[in-house]
């Protein structure tokens, strides 16, 4: 609903372009089912949520003194913090673009650019994140024999490597699904706006 009417407030501004920046300035600010304003719950909620998720696994993880599951544990706690730190950043961003002023277009373009970046810095984070954690799960057999994982351990290297790549590419198909569910069909209209504007 935002973008057609973002898309009729700047068709049919005239020539004039500061009223229509001012139009587009406003919609963006003021609307609650746009967008933008999908983000920003979005992000919203997820920096809420990490910080749970990282107190629950320091609770769960608490009485555990397996090397394995202290080095879960730090490891999650890793990837809590990067993620965290991404929706803050993210968040301020989409405020930063509902209070725009001066060229509307170039700081959309920008700003745009700015989000879609993001979101595949952090696809490429989680994923690879993953796939280091594999790694590290087989270096622990030269390493360090740990009894959380003598079970594992004994499964022939062949299947290991048919588990880790199946969870892998569950992970990934998981991971793009949910992107361009929760943001990236929200960045693509402000992008398809963007566009707009050059016409």
């Amino acid at each position: 609903m935002e973008l057609d009417e973002l898309r009729n407030s700047w068709k049919g501004a005239g020539t004039d372009i500061q009223p229509r920046q001012r139009s587009i300035g406003e919609l963006l600010r003021h609307q609650d089912q746009g967008p933008l304003a999908r983000l920003k719950r979005r992000f919203r909620k997820s920096m809420i949520v990490i910080p749970a998720l990282a107190l629950i696994l320091l609770t769960e993880f608490r009485h555990q003194q397996s090397f394995i599951y202290t080095l879960l544990k730090y490891y999650l706690l890793a990837f809590c913090f990067f993620m965290e730190l991404y929706f803050i950043y993210n968040y301020r961003l989409l405020g930063q673009m509902q209070e725009m002023n001066g060229n509307v277009k170039e700081t959309l373009k920008r700003q745009v650019a700015l989000l879609r970046k993001g979101l595949f810095w952090r696809l490429v984070i989680s994923r690879s994140m993953v796939a280091l954690f594999f790694i590290l799960l087989e270096m622990l057999f030269v390493f360090h024999v740990d009894a959380g994982l003598q079970d594992w351990h004994q499964k022939p290297l062949f299947l290991r490597i048919v588990l880790y790549g199946a969870f892998f590419l569950f992970f990934w198909v998981l991971t793009r699904v949910a992107t361009y569910r929760r943001y990236k069909r929200h960045i693509n209209d402000l992008e398809e706006l963007v566009k707009e504007m050059d016409e």
